[in-house]
């Protein structure tokens, strides 16, 4: 009898550590619907995916998808390719959310928002080609709506954004005291230009590109000749994630089995937000 209970709870530890990830098919692009790669990285970074509590160690063009978390410790930074070719890096210290991600790599049509709740993040976005698109960047103070350009968005804490302009222009818009978008009072940004947006405040007026932010140009500079190489092996990046895909469950089954704890840790709560914070990918 006793025999036979380690047995039932060895068989649950193990089931509770495959986890969601083994409902999917892993073969084939076709069988499982992703829209970004994570390209490259260095250093300390993982991932939390959807419904889970354990972070996940990264593997170079294994897949990403709406609802994950990415974390990057000190010195380490991570890449991200969406399927319409925009390229985003993600810095040091930073932690985002994948709250929306849709993107056609034939049409190039992209409904996305990415959550940046700490850090810095660098952006090559294409042109939109496709009428319907739309890319924003959101952080616990405003929102950038992305029209094809390139730029930096960084926040040190949930009490102020600072955001500057490369390439393009970006239309930045601030939350109210009840956490609602205050569009009637939303700057848009062009190049060489920034703004800083404090909560519950309306963007500042843009200025000329500040120190700090200049000191970010040859990283952006760097990433558009990077963004133009992996916009030539698109299709082949996304063809090579779904075997790196199999691959990636295989290791993260392995890891939550020397991690048992981990995984039978307590789901928590999410905090309920207002109204526009509460989508689908967004949990604190």
């Amino acid at each position: 009898m006793k025999k036979s209970k380690i047995i039932l709870l060895a068989m649950f530890i193990i089931c509770m550590a495959l986890g969601p990830f083994t409902s999917q098919p892993v073969h084939g692009a076709e069988e499982v619907a992703f829209s970004a790669t994570l390209t490259d990285f260095l250093g300390d970074v993982s991932v939390q995916k959807p419904e889970e509590e354990v972070w996940l160690p990264v593997e170079k063009n294994m897949p990403l998808e709406e609802g994950d978390l990415l974390r990057t410790g000190s010195g380490a930074f991570a890449e991200i390719l969406i399927d319409d070719g925009s390229l985003l890096k993600v810095e040091e210290n930073t932690e985002i959310a994948l709250d929306e991600l849709s993107a056609d790599s034939e049409t190039k049509r992209i409904e996305s928002t990415i959550f940046l709740k700490i850090g810095r993040l660098l952006s090559n976005i294409v042109r939109f080609t496709y009428p319907g698109s739309r890319f924003d960047i959101e952080t616990p103070t405003m929102v950038a709506g992305v029209r094809g350009t390139e730029f930096v968005v960084e926040t040190a804490d949930s009490e102020k954004t600072d955001v500057g302009v490369f390439e393009g222009e970006v239309a930045v818009t601030g939350f109210d005291e009840q956490g609602e978008l205050a569009g009637e009072s939303g700057v848009v940004l062009r190049k060489g230009h920034q703004t800083s947006v404090l909560i519950n405040r309306r963007p500042l007026r843009p200025v000329a590109l500040k120190r700090g932010m200049l000191l970010h140009r040859n990283k952006v500079a760097l990433l558009k000749i990077k963004a133009a190489k992996r916009r030539l092996n698109l299709q082949k990046i996304i063809g090579k994630r779904s075997l790196v895909h199999g691959q990636v469950l295989k290791k993260w089954h392995k890891f939550k089995l020397q991690h048992p704890k981990m995984i039978l840790k307590p789901q928590k709560k999410i905090k309920k937000m207002p109204r526009h914070r509460r989508r689908p990918g967004r949990r604190r």
